[in-house]
This record gives structure tokens, C-alpha cells and sequence, in this order.
């Protein structure tokens, strides 16, 4: 019952940000981890390693902005990255 309350509440925050980001310049916005996580469907902690390591689902991880202790995301890296990767699936032989 707590990973639906938690899968409404994620539906729910990457809506409200969405709504809230749809007038602005995409390089503008300024993601939170945990909702950079809910955008591209991975656990804050691997988003978290992705930062330290460089490098996420076997791909370069998406560039972060650091100021002192506070991490924040562009909405346009985390867009860019998708595509990035959306792309490349697209063009991987497949293994049927």
C-alpha cells in the first residue's frame, strides 16, 4: 500500500512541476534531486551515485549544478540527457 501512496505522490510532484516549468526557458528551471529522480524514473540514490561516479545506466550521468552543498538540475540537462539516451536505444541493434 506505501509504493502506491509513493507512485501517486511521485505522479503527482512530476505534475506539479511540469505545469509549473511549462512557461519558462528550460535552462532557467532548477530541478531538486528527488524530483530529477521522479523525471527521468530512478531512485534519488542512483541519481546520487550518478553524481560521484560520472556516469549512470551505463551512460555519462546528467550534468548537475553545485553550489556549496546544494545540488540542483537544469530541466534542459535533464531533457537532453533523455533524448540522449532515447536516441541511442533507438539506434542499438536489437537482439531479436
Amino acid at each position: 500500500m506505501e509504493a502506491t501512496n509513493e507512485s501517486k505522490a511521485r505522479k503527482e510532484r512530476r505534475k506539479a512541476l511540469i505545469n509549473a516549468a511549462c512557461d519558462l526557458d528550460p535552462s532557467l528551471v532548477l530541478i531538486r534531486p528527488c524530483e530529477a529522480a521522479d523525471i527521468l524514473s530512478v531512485s534519488p540514490s542512483l541519481l546520487a551515485n550518478a553524481r560521484s561516479s560520472g556516469r549512470m545506466l551505463g551512460r555519462p550521468a546528467p550534468k548537475h549544478v553545485q553550489l556549496d552543498t546544494t545540488v540542483r538540475y537544469r530541466l534542459s540537462d535533464l531533457t537532453a540527457w533523455l533524448e540522449s539516451a532515447l536516441e541511442d536505444a533507438a539506434s542499438a541493434p536489437s537482439s531479436d
